[in-house]
């Protein structure tokens, strides 16, 4: 058991290598000036170059991506553009309600899917069987997005002045 857990951390070394090189080349195949991007308006000549020197986008692209590698082992993952602030205080900052969140879908899960998997199993091929695995289906194979559009909708549109809609900020208010 050990040596297959030990084989399965040594391949995932090559893929992680490989996720982040993609990353890297995908942001540097995006067309336009990524001062410009960031900046916008504010994006004069001279700011521009301090820009490019300052994040190391003079360098040539085996070296940017030394950087690149270098800032993701310290930790670093560089400003949001939208919030102007570190990713990582960011990831920091999200994390309580991404437990929270883990937390219940398991919760809801184990609650819902373990009777209805022993009455699966207790009477085959019966209309609950049926109904689950049909549920089962539609739930592996509606891709993610798409499915978290359909229920943002079902919570904020369709169940609106409900106790279960969906509150505008994303979070349920704290009732004192």
């Amino acid at each position: 058991m050990t040596r297959f857990i030990v084989r399965r951390l040594l391949v995932t070394i090559p893929v992680l290598f490989g996720i982040v090189f993609i990353v890297f080349a995908l942001a540097r195949v995006i067309p336009g000036d990524p001062c410009r991007a960031v900046l916008g308006e504010r994006a004069t000549d001279a700011v521009c170059e301090d820009f490019i020197r300052r994040y190391g986008l003079d360098q040539p692209i085996p070296a940017q991506f030394g950087i690149y590698l270098q800032q993701l082992a310290s930790g670093d993952l560089g400003n949001s553009i939208k919030h102007s602030r570190p990713v990582t205080e960011l990831l920091v900052e999200r994390l309580p309600t991404t437990i929270e969140l883990t937390f219940w879908a398991m919760l809801l899960a184990i609650v819902v899917g373990i009777p209805l998997g022993l009455l699966s199993a207790t009477r085959r091929n019966s209309p609950v069987d049926v109904g689950t695995m049909v549920f089962a289906n539609f739930g592996v194979s509606i891709p993610v997005f798409v499915l978290g559009l359909l229920l943002a909708y079902l919570f904020a549109i369709v169940l609106k002045d409900t106790p279960l809609q969906l509150p505008p900020s994303g979070r349920a208010p704290v009732s004192p």
